[in-house]
């Protein structure tokens, strides 16, 4: 949605962003930033080929084109979900790049924290199309939480920053198969990757078959024995290097905070990492449309 980013950019500002000294509202990227995330993040989290097949698809979009599927989806047909215009690539990169230059800020000293206000998405994004077998990319073309992930490991000779382990923990109602496929498909002592999301080996498919989210995996071919998008990748943690936490048919505060004291926050501390990402979903909310979150602004 066109109002997303100008709503959490209002509701900076009403915080104080911009107006505070100590609470800064950055509103452009460099283009030193573009270059790096072009040039060389951006080739090391996703597959050339995907890139690729990504820019030629836009390309060949009318100037006016809006809402225009970009991503196929398993069936071979358009990837109803995830769609565009001929700013997607370049609105991806701008997102890429402001989680590289937050990144550059934290690890540098000049902040604590950053949050980066971007569109479109990342986390279903992965090395190639439709990561661990999904059925669809889910509204995302750049992974920008795994791009910020390499850059902050790549040595400083090669141009990143340096660091030994990065921890990325992912909050949302939907696993972040992407970012586990780009940084932990196999263990890479580097990265810790944490995701909290609806799901479990229990949960098949909705009992609500007319809710939207059964209604988009219908669409989109899949079956009610797959579980929650992207399917069963989230169930299960396939090595120490990920700590999936499916909490059941909803995302509930009560479940996220018993999680985040008894498992998170022990497995962080163990892992010891020089960064902290959050790779931030609010689908949790207890009003958003798909009806599986209980959460309230409070609770994020």
């Amino acid at each position: 949605s066109p109002v997303r980013t100008p709503a959490a950019i209002q509701g900076a500002r009403l915080a104080g962003a911009g107006l505070k000294p100590n609470m800064l509202l950055i509103t452009k990227v460099e283009d030193s930033y573009m270059s790096l995330a072009e040039d060389d993040i951006i080739p090391k989290a996703h597959k050339v080929s995907y890139i690729k097949r990504l820019k030629s698809k836009i390309a060949a979009l009318p100037v006016d084109a809006k809402g225009v599927p970009l991503t196929d989806d398993s069936e071979g047909e358009g990837g109803d979900d995830t769609m565009g215009s001929r700013g997607s690539y370049t609105a991806a990169t701008v997102g890429v790049a402001a989680a590289l230059k937050a990144t550059d800020m934290v690890v540098g000293g000049q902040c604590t924290n950053v949050f980066c206000a971007t569109r479109p998405p990342g986390h279903h994004a992965g090395r190639e199309l439709r990561p661990m077998k999904a059925i669809s990319n889910g509204f995302c073309l750049l992974n920008a939480a795994a791009c910020a992930a390499i850059f902050a490991t790549t040595p400083q000779s090669e141009g990143g920053l340096g660091l030994k382990r990065v921890c990325v923990i992912d909050f949302d109602v939907h696993h972040g198969n992407g970012t586990q496929d780009i940084l932990c498909s196999t263990y890479d002592p580097r990265y810790l990757y944490v995701s909290l999301h609806a799901g479990g080996a229990h949960i098949n498919g909705f009992d609500d078959e007319d809710s939207e989210e059964e209604e988009f995996r219908k669409r989109l071919g899949g079956s009610t024995t797959e579980g929650i998008y992207p399917g069963r990748c989230g169930d299960s943690s396939p090595h120490d290097g990920v700590l999936n936490i499916p909490l059941g048919k909803k995302v509930t505060a009560s479940d996220v905070g018993t999680a985040l004291i008894s498992q998170v926050s022990p497995r962080v501390e163990e892992f010891s990492p020089d960064l902290i990402i959050l790779s931030a979903g609010f689908d949790a909310h207890k009003n958003d449309p798909l009806g599986m979150g209980g959460l309230s602004a409070l609770d994020f």
